[in-house]
């Protein structure tokens, strides 16, 4: 629920003192969850209030000619298909930039860095298949953990984004192979 509400509090350009809508904006994704309306309190609106203003300072703070919100992408394979939604992408003429909010508790810098680890593989999928729909030089993500402020970055060039759509055909032939 607050991940969402985060990511949709950023999508439509709340300003993070406007209380009373990101109330609104929890209360709706917490019907949709089917959470309770009791379980939020005022606690949690000031803390996705903080979390709002580290991500719009973040993307405030990006020279972003061409940027869009919760950007749906698909990469085909020889052997499945991928989809997702990216938070926000930047587009420019030779590179895409993929940002990706998260809101993982974690105040710790090793921590944050294994986390960093586990989320890559979701911005390698995001920038495979940015790449089959638009063939940029370069894609850029970056990890946005919005508890702390901290960020992690990836980078890939073209024939690096060839190697990591094999590769990520090989797990899903894997996957596939142990389930059938």
């Amino acid at each position: 629920v607050f991940g969402s509400a985060l990511h949709k509090a950023v999508e439509l350009e709340i300003d993070p003192v406007n209380a009373e809508k990101l109330r609104q904006l929890l209360e709706q994704f917490a019907v949709q969850a089917d959470v309770s309306l009791d379980r939020i309190d005022e606690s949690d609106i000031t803390e996705l209030q903080r979390h709002l203003r580290v991500a719009r300072d973040y993307l405030d703070e990006l020279d972003a000619p061409v940027a869009t919100d919760e950007r749906w992408v698909h990469a085909t394979l020889e052997h499945g298909e991928m989809y997702g939604d990216i938070d926000h992408l930047i587009v420019r003429d030779d590179a895409y930039h993929i940002v990706d909010y998260k809101t993982n508790k974690i105040t710790d810098p090793a921590e944050l860095d294994e986390k960093a680890q586990h989320y890559e593989w979701q911005m390698r999928a995001y920038a495979v298949a940015l790449y089959q729909n638009g063939s940029p030089e370069q894609v850029r993500a970056t990890l946005v953990f919005t508890e702390t402020g901290w960020t992690r970055e990836f980078e890939w060039a073209t024939d690096e984004l060839i190697q990591q759509g094999e590769r990520l055909d090989e797990i899903i032939n894997t996957i596939l192979g142990k389930h059938s």
